[in-house]
């Protein structure tokens, strides 16, 4: 995903705005979100190795303290599994690697959450989920977009983002209020997106109404 030639299909995908892109522009975000998800499945599954490896070797060292650099000679001739410093590794190789790809498609992200397209609104809403949880950028970037997220029709929306600005806040106090106009202005631009896109499906529905009128009364 951070490779340029996928990262320029990415991004032009999530720029398209036409309404017949909008199952391409989900696909990706789901996409996204799946990785990210997947990243935390094994760093998680990682973190308990190396916690299970680390408390063995502790374990053994405290019991066969006459034996141990005996046994630690032969250990390092025959050891053929990972040690904990190997998963440790990998598990901070997964970590950055997920950090540079949420910082190569943040921006694109949270700026297609401003759509009239709830389901694409959903999508955004995961991935930003999924970098929250990992910390993988500082969450000051989030916050305007969160803060009107809050303002969202879409019920599930609402209440993931307050619960993520409520989190940042325990761990960042007074960080929401250093993007509060911000995401004013973020949630006055969702809010008027909304507003036209209601009144042309009703322009829409009306006209449909007349048509229907008209026909029948031919």
């Amino acid at each position: 995903m951070i490779e340029l030639q996928i990262r320029q299909i990415y991004h032009t995908y999530l720029l398209d705005r036409r309404p017949e892109a909008a199952q391409l522009r989900c696909q990706v975000l789901i996409n996204l979100e799946e990785y990210f998800r997947d990243c935390i499945r094994r760093m998680a599954e990682q973190d308990v190795d190396y916690l299970h490896i680390t408390s063995t070797v502790n374990s053994t060292t405290t019991t066969t303290t006459t034996t141990t650099t005996t046994h630690d000679d032969e250990n390092s001739n025959d050891a053929s599994g990972p040690t904990g410093a190997s998963l440790k590794d990998t598990t901070d190789v997964h970590s950055e690697m997920a950090s540079s790809i949420a910082q190569c498609y943040l921006r694109i992200v949270l700026d297609t959450y401003l759509s009239e397209d709830e389901t694409i609104r959903q999508c955004v809403r995961k991935v930003v989920t999924c970098i929250l949880e990992q910390g993988l950028v500082h969450p000051v970037q989030f916050i305007p977009y969160l803060i009107a997220m809050t303002t969202d029709r879409d019920t599930t929306i609402q209440q993931s983002a307050e619960q993520n600005l409520q989190d940042l806040d325990k761990t960042n106090p007074g960080i929401i209020q250093t993007k509060v106009m911000h995401g004013f202005k973020m949630s006055y631009q969702l809010q008027k997106l909304l507003a036209i896109a209601n009144n042309n499906k009703n322009n829409n529905q009306q006209l449909n109404l007349q048509f229907d009128i008209i026909r029948g009364k031919k």
